[in-house]
């Protein structure tokens, strides 16, 4: 995607246009299947233009059914309820194609077989469960057309996972995926309704030794950090809400993610609430997310930080689909 294309609307980059419409339009729906929300995103396909026709979320929460590494009998039951409403939808629509991708909500269970056969009882069709590799190279493809930045971090802060990547003039360098996210180290480490200061310091203290096993030399000059996902978006609400940073606007002073970080660790509660209000649906998970984002920040050193809406469900429409 182009800089300055609509997030509705964009040209398929030449590198993933080989199927041609012939003028014939297509739609192609994705339904990813993470640890905190499950989304499904319908794009409408016509020649090299594609539209984003609709996105849906339902905040399933399946992390928070895993017990003792496995998805449990009612974590399972919601899964299957939720993409089976969403699948029947796809097929309303006469979608052409109905993908089902999973990343850390399934790849980190050991009762994945188990679950995959309860979505092709419901459903017909079993998830792709994408490595932690995967995820953060579709996360790039799917995010690199839209940013328009050659040289910088990607950062995708999951429910369940990370991923990191880094990029100079357009190519990967390097990328990992860590084991950490907004949703397990609230479940991990909160040991009450809203994490206490032993328990923020904890997070903070795993999330560091996590970021210490990343030993990327530094990119030249200054950098700056991409982010997707719920807590990036999260955090540029907040952003528009305490620095009065435009709807519009897509980029900040990398400087507002520690204050923002610092301000949730406050006591006061009247501030505490403002801030809740912007995020309500991220109430448990807004904090852990700023946490790893802050130690990013810590990390790389950036000088600005860009959120970008594509993803990983463009960047396996465009690297799976299109180019297939």
């Amino acid at each position: 995607m182009g800089k300055n294309a609509e997030m509705g609307k964009t040209i398929v980059p030449a590198a993933f246009s080989r199927l041609k419409t012939g003028g014939f339009v297509m739609l192609y729906s994705i339904i990813d299947v993470g640890s905190n929300s499950i989304r499904m995103t319908i794009f409408r396909h016509e020649n090299d233009t594609l539209d984003m026709l609709m996105n849906k979320k339902s905040m399933a929460g399946l992390a928070g059914y895993v017990e003792k590494g496995a998805l449990n009998e009612a974590g399972i039951k919601k899964c299957c309820e939720e993409i089976r409403s969403f699948v029947k939808l796809a097929q309303n629509l006469e979608c052409s194609h109905i993908s089902i991708i999973a990343t850390a909500s399934l790849r980190n269970i050991n009762n994945l077989e188990e679950v995959q056969t309860a979505l092709e009882n419901a459903v017909g069709r079993r998830a792709e469960v994408l490595t932690g590799q995967e995820e953060a190279r579709l996360d790039f493809v799917g995010a690199s057309h839209y940013l328009g930045v050659q040289s910088g971090v990607l950062i995708d802060i999951g429910g369940g996972s990370t991923e990191l990547v880094q990029f100079k003039d357009g190519k990967i360098q390097h990328l990992v995926s860590l084991p950490i996210g907004s949703l397990n180290l609230y479940t991990q480490y909160s040991s009450s309704l809203f994490p206490t200061e032993k328990d923020r310091k904890a997070m903070h203290e795993r999330v560091k030794k996590e970021f210490s096993s990343i030993d990327w030399l530094p990119l030249p000059g200054p950098i700056t950090l991409c982010g997707i996902g719920g807590t990036a978006r999260g955090f540029f609400k907040l952003c528009r809400e305490l620095y009065n940073v435009p709807k519009s606007q897509t980029e900040v002073d990398a400087g507002y993610v520690r204050e923002i970080n610092k301000k949730l660790k406050t006591q006061d509660f009247r501030q505490l609430q403002s801030i809740y209000r912007v995020v309500p649906d991220r109430v448990f998970t807004i904090l852990p997310g700023m946490t790893i984002l802050n130690q990013a920040v810590k990390k790389f050193g950036p000088e600005h930080f860009v959120v970008s809406k594509p993803g990983i469900r463009e960047g396996y429409l465009f690297d799976r689909i299109l180019r297939s």
